[in-house]
């Protein structure tokens, strides 16, 4: 499989140009609920309080 490159062109000497090739990559993520729902309620609690809780 073949990636997509970006193709630039930089300042080189005597006015040329240099070419430059960026290689891309494409990365897929899937989320899924794992249904634990009891370490959801206390990552809120946690993590979601007022500033004036905190000490």
């Amino acid at each position: 499989m073949e990636e997509e490159q970006i193709k630039r062109f930089a300042a080189c000497a005597k006015g040329r140009g240099v070419r430059i090739e960026k290689p891309t990559c494409h990365i897929f993520i899937s989320v899924a609920t794992t249904g634990n729902k009891g370490l959801r309620k206390l990552w809120d609690k946690k993590y979601n309080q007022p500033a004036s809780d905190f000490p």
